[in-house]
Parts: C-alpha cells; sequence; structure tokens
C-alpha cells in the first residue's frame, strides 16, 4: 500500500473561513460576505476573464473555486429565507419585506414556499451525515461513484466535502493493492484532521 501526499492531488480548499472572511492570499482583497464574495467572482467574469483564470489568479482549482461559489450562494440563499421568514412572522407583507430585503416580491414569495429552506439545507444534511460517518468509521471513501450511491450529484457531495475541509478535515488518497490483479486502485478517502497517512494506510 502507497501512500501518495495530497498536496501531489489536490491543495487545501482553504477559501471559506469559519469566520465569514475570504482571504485570496497576502496582499489579496477580503470580503467579509458571501454576497461580496460572490459579487467579485462576477465582476471578475464580467472583465472577460474565465473561470480557469479566476480560479488560477486565487490560487485554486476550478473546482475549489466552483464549490466555493455553491457554499456562499447556499449560505446567502438560507440567510435570505430566514430573514424573509421572521419579517413574515412579524405581520410584514410580501411587498414590504422585499422592500425591506432590496428584492423584488416575486422573489420574496419564492423564499417563503413551503419546502424551500429544505433544499437550501441539503448541502448542510450532506455535510452532516459525512461529518457522522467519519466520526463512526474513521475514515470513508468519497471516491468516483460515491455520489450515486448516496443519490446526489458529483457536485454537491464535493461542495459538502468542502465545508468539512474548511472546518480541518483532510482528503488523503491511498493506492491499494488489488487482490488477484496485482494492479493498484487509488481511494480517495475523508478523515478528520488529526488522522495521518499512516494511520489511514493501517486501518486499509
Amino acid at each position: 500500500m502507497t501512500i501518495v501526499p495530497e498536496d501531489e492531488y489536490l491543495a487545501h480548499y482553504g477559501i471559506l473561513r469559519r469566520s465569514g472572511r475570504y482571504p485570496w492570499g497576502s496582499g489579496g482583497p477580503e470580503y467579509a460576505s458571501n454576497k461580496s464574495f460572490l459579487g467579485y467572482v462576477e465582476q471578475l467574469k464580467n472583465s472577460d476573464l474565465s473561470e480557469a483564470e479566476i480560479a488560477k489568479g486565487m490560487g485554486i482549482t476550478t473546482t475549489q473555486l466552483r464549490a466555493a461559489k455553491s457554499i456562499a450562494k447556499n449560505e446567502e440563499r438560507q440567510s435570505n429565507i430566514n430573514m424573509a421568514e421572521r419579517l413574515k412572522a412579524k405581520g410584514m407583507s410580501n411587498v414590504a419585506i422585499g422592500q425591506r430585503m432590496g428584492i423584488p416580491e416575486s422573489t420574496v414569495r419564492t423564499l417563503l414556499e413551503p419546502g424551500v429552506k429544505d433544499k437550501a439545507d441539503i448541502l448542510l444534511a450532506t455535510s452532516n451525515m459525512l461529518r457522522d460517518e467519519v466520526a463512526k468509521k474513521k475514515y470513508i471513501d468519497i471516491g468516483t461513484g460515491v455520489e450515486n450511491q448516496l443519490g446526489m450529484s458529483a457536485t454537491k457531495l464535493a461542495t459538502a466535502v468542502a465545508v468539512l475541509q474548511e472546518e480541518g478535515y483532510k482528503i488523503h488518497y491511498v493506492k491499494v493493492r488489488q487482490l488477484g490483479t496485482g494492479k493498484d486502485t487509488t481511494l480517495k478517502v475523508l478523515t478528520t484532521g488529526d488522522v495521518s497517512y499512516s494511520e489511514v494506510s493501517a486501518l486499509l
């Protein structure tokens, strides 16, 4: 069994911080909200920069950039839903809520639709599920095909994993020799931050 250094495959996401700030490296701009982060990315896109160029400028991969955008959009949507619900509970009309939040009345209606919050909570639910599984099993396989077993898209799984990486979880790539064939299979596993390569090797 051979442990392959994670840095050879993928650097730590390091994009979103639990403090809510978005550091893009020394000297780079920092944004204090999801809306500002998304606006910054959109501004770069409107400057005729491709997604690959934007990611490169931030020192990350396009996969990491997409995950960061998904996390930011999800958190912003959850925040908007919560605010709309609070204002509605105070007896405000949809029109008044829209004026307060600076959004169209039609958007307010969408935010207050039954089931919308559940959909916005999918990312959180998936992250919690992965966290629970790691707690039970020490490590879990998150390689190709796992998304099908979980009944979700590869993008949703990658974004949920990115959330955990922001909390300090690690991805290890482990080469395991297949019995009978003599060939190596690389497993992509998720662990807590305090689990070393050697521990993963011993477990597999």
